[in-house]
């Protein structure tokens, strides 16, 4: 119907989804973020008293909001295989409820296409 395609081991993809719907990792982002933004209250109350300091909060703090994120996903999040993300057949994604109909019939949401052994 589509073409030739490689189908998905169904254990693979299964352990993959597994993988990263983990609850852990969000409140471990969650707890390092919101900790890092509390560090940054202590100086955020020295600045009345010291209008300087506000030269170096600002763009500190503004920067973390930014960067953190970003280097937390690198440094924690594991290496993402892309090649579950996306129906091979179709190319629709899968993420959301998508990777659940994958997951119980072995078929894509949208195609209808068998892409698991």
């Amino acid at each position: 119907m589509h073409g030739s395609y490689e189908k998905f081991r169904r254990e693979e993809f299964i352990e993959f989804w597994r993988r990263h719907e983990t609850m852990q990792r969000s409140l471990w982002f969650l707890a390092c973020y919101l900790g890092g933004m509390l560090l940054f209250a202590i100086p955020g109350f020295l600045i009345e008293k010291m209008p300087w300091l506000a030269v170096l909060w600002f763009p500190l703090f503004f920067g973390y909001l930014i960067f953190f994120p970003l280097w937390f996903m690198r440094v924690r999040g594991d290496k993402v295989d892309k090649r579950f993300l996306k129906c091979p057949a179709c190319k629709s994604p899968l993420m959301g409820p998508g990777h659940l109909v994958v997951t119980t019939t072995g078929k894509c949401g949208t195609c209808g296409e068998m892409i698991c052994e």
